[in-house]
């Protein structure tokens, strides 16, 4: 990954924060440490991919997610009025999106799920990217700062990062549960 960074620097940085934000943000920001890259470069490059991410997150949510729920919802025991009532219950309020967003992005795991429902919900586009947008403001300048400072050690904080789902999505779901069950 090193290397490709290296041999097309900032024309592939976006490509891949697109795909991969977090990874790439900690290993072109330690690039940058080591002066191979401008961290005032790369900083709105890794910026711009994880909002692009999650505005193409949004919209296949949006435009297809209705079509992948009445083919394999039943599957998951998800339909139609499911996905209505989730929309009333927790997506509604402006200040319950800004948590649910939030909480999403801090734990990383289930961000690109959230991301989905909201295209599938329709949530307001405009007050979709003001939320994401100033999330990924504070989020990316955090793996900026790691990558910078620490680096030396990004293949343990891949490790760390890559496996956090497996803490935070069950965590995610117990409390999903629990707000779903109160009825």
């Amino acid at each position: 990954m090193e290397a490709l960074i290296l041999t097309y620097k900032y024309w592939i940085i976006l490509p891949l924060a697109i795909v991969e934000g977090p990874i790439i943000t900690i290993i072109a920001s330690f690039l940058a440490s080591l002066g191979l890259l401008n961290v005032f470069y790369v900083y709105p490059l890794v910026l711009s991919g994880d909002i692009i991410g999650d505005i193409i997150h949004y919209f296949v949510g949006r435009v297809g997610g209705n079509r992948i729920i009445k083919k394999y919802g039943h599957y998951f025991k998800i339909t139609e009025d499911n996905i209505h009532e989730v929309k009333i219950k927790y997506f509604n309020s402006k200040n319950s999106l800004w948590k649910i967003i939030t909480l999403s992005k801090v734990t990383h795991a289930p961000s690109s799920l959230i991301m989905l429902v909201s295209g599938i919900l329709k949530i307001d586009f405009k007050q979709f990217l003001l939320i994401t947008t100033v999330n990924n403001i504070f989020k990316v300048l955090v793996f900026v700062l790691i990558g910078f400072f620490f680096g030396k050690s990004y293949l343990v904080i891949e490790n760390y990062i890559s496996n956090s789902w497996i803490i935070f999505l069950p965590i995610f779901g117990i409390i999903v549960y629990f707000l779903y069950s109160k009825k």
